[in-house]
């Protein structure tokens, strides 16, 4: 992964206002990030507990299919 400067940080918060500003769903935030599998698959283990039960079931039925 690459290394995010300041403007990739912003950018990645206001995709996630404008999602959130649409009532979307956690896939179609997966999918603005351009999120891999393999990201999701650390991301889970450095980040547990972050988002509710729903959400992680969504995303793991979205790589896994």
């Amino acid at each position: 992964m690459k290394t995010l400067t300041q403007l990739d940080l912003a950018n990645a918060q206001l995709i996630g206002f404008n999602i959130g500003k649409i009532e979307e769903n956690i896939i179609s935030l997966i999918k603005s990030m351009g999120l891999t599998q393999a990201e999701w698959e650390k991301w889970k283990v450095e980040y547990p507990n972050i988002l509710c039960e729903h959400d992680f079931e969504s995303i793991e039925d979205y790589f896994n299919n």
